[in-house]
């Protein structure tokens, strides 16, 4: 989802022939990625059973309360939008044994801690590993 924006953005830039973004070109921007979202959400009732995207994460403070939290790296409102138009939302980590230097790859399924961006329906673990074949089980 990172590089669809940033795609999206730099399509929007070149047909508009301008350098930088207005107010009003975020509204077009939100628009299609709200269009791209109910295609992608269409596509399970074509028989897709699943289907996944994926987006980096980014950390942010609310400047009032300092409160740190873990969003998709989206821009505007999408960050916090986006688990509307999704069933289930994960976030992905990296957890190293510090003995062994080995990587462990958890998927987080309800919010914890800073990530507030996980949730998920099923009765499954909060803290699982990173693997589909697990996780749809």
């Amino acid at each position: 989802m990172t590089r669809v924006l940033e795609h999206l953005r730099r399509f929007i830039l070149h047909l508009q022939q301008k350098a930088s973004l207005e107010f009003a070109d975020w509204g077009f921007i939100l628009s299609n990625m709200e269009e791209f979202f109910d295609c992608f959400y269409g596509l399970q009732s074509v028989g897709y059973r699943h289907c996944i995207a994926i987006a980096h994460d980014m950390a942010e403070k609310d400047e009032i309360t300092g409160r740190l939290s873990i969003k998709p790296m989206l821009d505007g409102q999408m960050r916090n939008k986006i688990g509307s138009y999704v069933e289930e939302m994960y976030m992905t980590r990296v957890e190293v044994q510090p003995a062994t230097g080995k990587a462990n790859y958890i998927v987080m399924t309800r919010p914890v801690g800073n990530v507030s961006q996980a949730r998920t329906s099923r009765n499954i673990d909060t803290k699982m590993e990173a693997d589909f074949s697990v996780l749809f089980k």
